[in-house]
C-alpha cells in the first residue's frame, strides 16, 4: 500500500518523556495514546510504579490507584511509541515524499448511492453529471423541470448577487469579437438536434475608455438564423434582418398600442390592421387619423363620425384652446383665439389706409423653385408695419453644437461628439466622407402668416368706401 512520507521500519521511535503537573487526583491526560500501561514507564517521586498495580492507561487516560499531592514529581517514558497515522504540516509533502507516483487518474466515475455513476470525468478531460458519455467540458443530465443549475450568493450585501461570467480571455482582443452564446436547442420531428433560438454577445470597440458591446437575440425563421432585437452602440433594432416579422407592444387596456405591421410597412396606434403608414385608430371607417404616401403625395387624414361641426386638430397652451381646425358637412374651418375677453386697450380709430400704403408686395421666386413666380411679400419689411403678422428676427442665426456634416457642407445629424461620429464612420453608420463640427451656424429665417393683414385690409376697404361714398355725396 501507498504512504504519506517514508515507508514505516518494524521499531519503535525514540523514547519520550512527559512531566505531569500534580494535583490531589488520580485522573491525568497522556500527551500520546497508549493501547495499554505496559506501554509506558510511571515514575513518582523517583519511584518507577507497578503498571496495572499502581496505574492503568487506554488511549489518552492516565488512572492512578492513589492520589497524588500537589508538588509530587511525576513523569512517564513512553517505551517505544508506535508510528501513528498524522496529518503533515502544509506544504511539507512534496513528489520526494510520495512513495507512489500520483500521476493518472482512472475512474468510472463518482457513486453517490443513488446512482452506480453521479459524477463522471471521461479521458478527454470532460465532467459528466447525471451522465456516463459527457459529450462537453460540462453536460448536465436531469429529469427535473427547475434548478438542474443553481447559483446561490448568502452574502447580505445589497450588491452582492449570483454572477454568471462568459469570458473571452484572449490575447488579441479585437472588435467585434465573439463574446459568448447561449444557444436554445430541441430536436426536429426527425430526431436531430436543433438550435431554435440563440442569444450571443459581441464587443463592438475595444479601445480602452471608449469600450462597446453589443447584444444580440435571434432563432430560426423558415429553417434560418436570423434577428429579432439588436443591442448595438447607438441604436435598438426590432427585425434588423428585415424579415416578415410584426412588432406589438399591449398596454394596459389595448393589445395593439404600438403595432408594426412589417409585411405592409405600416404602423398602427390602438389598431391592428393599419391601412395607411402611421395610422391611429382606423381613419376611414371611424375616429382617428392617419399618415399616408399616395403615389409619392403625403396626406394627413382625419376623419369624423358625423357631418356636423367636428374639431380634427385643436391647438392649446396654459390659457387653453387657442386655435383649431374644424369640419361641418361640406367645408373646413381654421380658427384662431378671438374671444374679446382675452383682449383690452381695443381701438377702432386707425388709419388703414395709410398702413396699407406702405406694403410692398412683390413678385419673386425661391431660391429651391427657380420654375415658379409667385406673388407675396418680404418679411422683415412687413415687420415694421404688421408685427404681429411676422416670426423671427432678420439676418437671425442659429448655432447647432456637434454636429455631423455631408461632404457638401451641408447638416446631416446633431448631438453627436467628435468620438461618436469616428466609432460611427467605422462602423458604417456615417459615410466616409462626412466631417464633424463642433459647431455649426445657419440661418433661422423669418416667417409670414399673411392672415393677419386681412383686418388692415378690411379697414382700408371700409376707409375707401367712405371717402367715396362722401365723395358722391358731394
Amino acid at each position: 500500500m501507498a504512504y504519506i512520507g517514508n515507508i514505516p521500519a518494524e521499531s519503535y521511535s525514540a523514547f519520550q518523556k512527559q512531566d505531569f503537573t500534580t494535583s490531589a487526583t488520580t485522573s491525568y491526560t497522556l500527551d500520546h495514546p497508549v493501547a495499554n500501561q505496559n506501554e509506558l514507564a510511571l515514575f513518582i517521586n523517583f519511584v518507577r510504579q507497578e503498571p496495572t498495580a499502581a496505574y492503568t492507561a487506554s488511549g489518552t487516560s492516565l488512572t492512578l490507584t492513589s492520589a497524588t499531592s500537589v508538588g509530587d514529581d511525576m513523569y512517564c517514558v513512553y517505551l517505544g511509541k508506535a508510528v501513528q497515522t498524522v496529518v503533515p504540516p502544509s506544504g511539507s509533502v512534496g513528489a520526494a515524499q510520495l512513495n507512489y507516483p500520483l500521476t493518472t487518474f482512472s475512474s468510472t466515475g463518482i457513486d453517490d448511492n443513488a446512482t452506480s455513476t453521479a459524477i463522471t470525468i471521461d479521458s478527454s478531460e470532460n465532467v459528466g453529471i447525471g451522465t456516463g458519455t459527457p459529450s462537453g467540458q460540462l453536460h448536465v443530465v436531469g429529469s427535473d423541470t427547475t434548478n438542474q443549475v443553481k447559483i446561490e450568493n448568502t452574502d447580505g450585501g445589497t450588491a452582492s448577487a449570483p454572477d454568471l461570467v462568459l469570458f473571452r480571455n484572449s490575447s488579441s482582443p479585437a472588435n467585434n469579437d465573439a463574446l459568448g452564446r447561449i444557444h436554445f436547442r430541441g430536436k426536429t420531428d426527425s430526431g436531430a438536434e436543433n438550435n431554435y433560438a440563440y442569444m450571443y454577445a459581441t464587443s463592438g470597440t475595444v479601445a480602452n475608455g471608449s469600450e462597446d458591446g453589443n447584444l444580440f437575440i435571434g432563432g430560426l425563421i423558415n429553417g434560418a438564423d436570423r434577428g429579432w432585437l439588436t443591442l448595438k452602440e447607438y441604436e435598438i433594432a426590432v427585425n434588423d434582418d428585415s424579415d416578415d416579422i410584426d412588432f406589438r407592444v399591449e398596454s394596459n387596456a389595448q393589445t395593439h398600442m404600438l403595432f408594426v405591421n412589417a409585411g405592409n410597412s405600416r404602423i398602427g396606434l390602438q389598431d391592428s390592421s393599419p391601412a395607411y403608414m402611421l395610422e391611429s385608430g382606423n381613419s376611414d371607417t371611424g375616429k382617428g387619423w392617419s399618415l399616408a404616401n399616395e403615389n409619392n403625395v403625403y396626406k394627413i387624414r382625419t376623419r369624423a363620425t358625423a357631418n356636423d361641426t367636428q374639431t380634427h386638430i385643436q391647438f392649446e397652451n396654459t390659457n387653453g384652446v387657442v386655435g383649431s381646425i374644424k369640419t361641418n358637412g361640406t367645408a373646413t374651418q381654421f380658427n384662431t383665439s378671438s374671444d374679446y375677453r382675452l383682449k383690452e386697450n381695443i381701438s377702432y380709430d386707425f388709419d388703414a389706409t395709410a398702413r396699407l400704403k406702405q406694403l410692398k408686395p412683390a413678385r419673386f421666386n425661391f431660391i429651391g423653385d427657380t420654375d415658379k413666380t409667385v406673388d407675396g411679400f418680404i418679411a422683415h419689411e412687413v415687420s415694421s408695419i404688421v408685427p404681429e403678422a411676422i416670426t423671427g428676427t432678420k439676418d437671425a442665426m442659429e448655432t447647432l453644437e456637434n454636429v455631423v456634416l455631408n461632404a457638401d457642407g451641408s447638416l446631416y445629424k446633431c448631438n453627436f461628439t467628435e468620438a461618436e461620429w469616428i466609432k460611427g464612420k467605422a462602423d458604417g453608420i456615417f459615410a466616409a466622407d462626412s466631417t464633424w463640427s463642433a459647431t455649426f451656424t445657419r440661418p433661422e429665417y423669418q416667417g409670414i402668416d399673411q392672415a393677419k393683414l386681412v383686418p388692415l385690409l378690411v379697414k382700408t376697404i371700409q376707409e375707401l368706401e367712405a371717402r367715396i361714398t362722401e365723395l358722391e355725396n358731394a
